[in-house]
């Protein structure tokens, strides 16, 4: 099975939710096949899975919390939606897996100064993040991934122009910060 068949099948079922039935009529696959290649698949994209879980969660609780308000049609939508983001905070650029990072270290040792009671449910990961809160709408243009830390700074008071207007300095600082604390960190862990 070449690597593009295998992320076109791991698409199908994890995203899609096509169940085996559908797969194995679509591609042609006998049932048996389709069901081995679903654990197989599920080891072999295991980070993509753990993030496809995750982000399903958080599209059921939006969904189910928001109501009308939560304006992404289905999972699949979302998930597009998502993956176009970058996996960067929009207002101060800084990147997911290097917050995830910090935030880990800090929690273990809190070597880094990063405390927070929030840190273990939030910081981890990238948030939705309105960037008109007025409305209250998410859906694909009024809604961004931010980091913990300026999806707090924003709050619900201000639009993402006058967050981006006035915070700059922070927001730079707080990019700078995340940098130097990641490369303190890979040396240390080199050494």
């Amino acid at each position: 099975m070449d690597d593009r068949f295998k992320k076109q099948l791991f698409h199908a079922h994890f995203v899609d939710q096509k169940r085996f039935s559908e797969i194995s009529k679509e591609y042609k696959l006998e049932r048996q096949v389709v069901w081995k290649c679903y654990y197989e698949l599920k080891i072999e994209f295991e980070s993509s899975y753990k993030i496809i879980r995750r982000l399903r969660n958080l599209f059921s609780k939006k969904k189910s919390l928001f109501g009308s308000k939560f304006q992404f049609n289905d999972f699949p939508s979302f998930y597009l939606w998502y993956q176009n983001q970058g996996e960067i905070c929009y207002y101060c650029k800084s990147e997911q897996f290097k917050i995830s990072l910090l935030v880990n270290e800090g929690l273990k040792k809190n070597s880094l100064g990063l405390t927070s009671k929030r840190f273990d449910k939030r910081a981890q990961n990238l948030e939705i993040e309105r960037k008109d809160s007025s409305s209250n709408i998410y859906n694909e243009t009024n809604c961004v991934l931010a980091c913990y830390f300026c999806n707090n700074d924003k709050s619900d008071y201000i639009s993402s122009e006058e967050y981006i207007k006035f915070f700059q300095p922070v927001l730079q600082a707080r990019k700078s910060f995340f940098d130097f604390k990641y490369s303190e960190l890979i040396k240390h862990q080199k050494k």
